[in-house]
């Protein structure tokens, strides 16, 4: 307990500075958190998460192989989505107790492939959101929403419908961007619904199986950084969004260059 009585003669006295220099917290939140640079996962070939099988063949190889260098302001929206994310897992639940909503729901799903391969695939995260209507939510951090005004981002689409197949007692799923520009203005946010297509999912089964035997292939071998899938050509005839504007690392990887190789 503080005695206020003492106030004048505390100011009185020399309080010593300690001898180390304080931390700069923002410094170490760039550097650890936004401009940090992960390296490649050491999950299972065939192990996938939601977020990647949004992709399409090469960007989900990317990402299985750590390949692409992130945009610092792309590194800076999912860390503020990441805040949000932890808010809405510890605060949802209590603002709507009548849907029994469930926050940070577990997918973990193996799928079987057919006789051309020799393993199954697994599917293994988190949904952020399930009520007891049967609806799923993807919660997600944007630049801007009016990329997404008219239809969702495919890849995400493409997240959501996975977790409406291969989630129990889950029917249809909602999409939520927030616009991430500080201001946080009202309304500023765009929803979609998402119903399962199985021909979609077909196609997500088909491509993360391809990536897993590439992976597998591949793994600890010289062409173990070299992308063996071309540019997609999904959207109408042109790459995807992130195949357009994919930029490979150049740098030595435990001993292997990546020097962005042409395809063979």
């Amino acid at each position: 307990m503080k005695d206020l009585k003492k106030l004048d003669q505390l100011r009185n006295q020399d309080i010593e500075v300690p001898a180390k220099k304080p931390l700069n917290l923002a410094e170490i939140v760039e550097d650890n958190i936004i401009e940090s640079d992960y390296s490649r996962s050491e999950k299972p070939f065939n192990l996938f998460s939601p977020s990647q099988i949004g992709y399409c063949k090469r960007q989900m190889y990317n990402r299985k192989m750590n390949l692409t260098v992130m945009p610092r302001y792309v590194q800076g929206i999912l860390h503020a989505g990441t805040v949000n994310h932890f808010w809405l897992e510890h605060n949802l639940p209590s603002l709507v107790e009548d849907r029994q909503m469930k926050t940070e729901v577990r997918i973990k799903q193996e799928f079987q492939t057919s006789d051309k391969y020799d393993f199954n695939l697994f599917i293994s995260g988190y949904a952020d959101a399930v009520d007891s209507e049967g609806w799923v939510y993807d919660h997600k951090f944007t630049g801007a929403t009016y990329y997404v005004e008219d239809e969702p981002k495919e890849k995400d689409k493409r997240q959501v419908m996975m977790y409406i197949y291969g989630m129990d007692d889950v029917h249809a799923g909602q999409l939520e961007y927030i616009g991430r520009t500080g201001k946080f203005e009202k309304g500023d946010y765009i929803t979609h619904t998402v119903e399962l297509d199985i021909s979609t999912i077909k196609k997500i089964t088909q491509n993360m199986a391809e990536v897993a035997q590439a992976v597998k292939n591949r793994i600890h071998t010289d062409k173990m950084y070299e992308n063996p899938f071309d540019k997609c050509d999904r959207d109408g005839g042109d790459p995807c969004y992130f195949c357009q504007n994919e930029t490979l690392k150049n740098q030595e990887i435990k001993g292997l260059k990546n020097s962005n190789p042409p395809h063979r």
